[in-house]
């Protein structure tokens, strides 16, 4: 009802509408920030920092970027860097679970990554080690054949030497991989 106020927020022109930056609060401003600080808390080793701002970012994921807009092209690029964004923010809070001793939490994680994209190695990867340091070998033997699989199809490619180590050790049962740092996800 305030124009003059309301000016301030949202101002006309060139066939469209504009909010001057500063004046919104938005959840993709949020989730960089937050992935920011995660990534300084990281690099001055503050793993249980990192890890909760993390959580943080990954709380204001609710969907797709822009996905009341499916059809529009202009939303398309942010909505493909943003779903990537999330799968690394997902990966690199897993890493911090499993280093945390949280292999349930980072098991959580990986998961959502394999369900949108089964091809995600470095998903896999922290599958087998969370389900290894929960006590399900099994489990985390048939993760790798499922990604084993699914490069092949997908791809046309065989795991990497990480994820073949990997699966090596667990073969072996070798407990040095029971308190490792995950190896990396990127």
């Amino acid at each position: 009802p305030d124009r003059r106020r309301a000016s301030r927020y949202v101002v006309g022109g060139g066939g469209g509408l504009l909010m001057p930056a500063g004046t919104v609060d938005l959840d993709l401003d949020r989730f960089d920030d937050l992935v920011s600080h995660a990534e300084a808390h990281a690099r001055v080793g503050g793993r249980g920092a990192a890890r909760a701002t993390l959580e943080s970012a990954l709380a204001l994921v609710r969907g797709q970027v822009l996905e009341d807009e499916p059809y529009a092209s202009w939303a398309l690029p942010l909505r493909d860097r943003y779903a990537e964004r999330e799968v690394a923010v997902r990966l690199a809070a897993a890493d911090h679970a499993l280093g945390g001793g949280d292999p349930a939490v980072a098991l959580t994680h990986a998961r959502t990554v394999l369900a949108g994209d089964p091809a995600r190695e470095a998903a896999h990867r922290v599958t087998m080690l969370a389900c290894y340091r929960l006590g399900r070998q099994d489990e985390a033997l048939r993760t790798y054949e499922r990604c084993r699989q699914a490069l092949a199809a997908e791809l046309g490619v065989d795991p990497l030497p990480e994820t073949v180590g990997l699966h090596a050790a667990i073969l072996r049962r070798d407990d040095a991989i029971l308190h490792a740092p995950p190896p990396p996800s990127a």
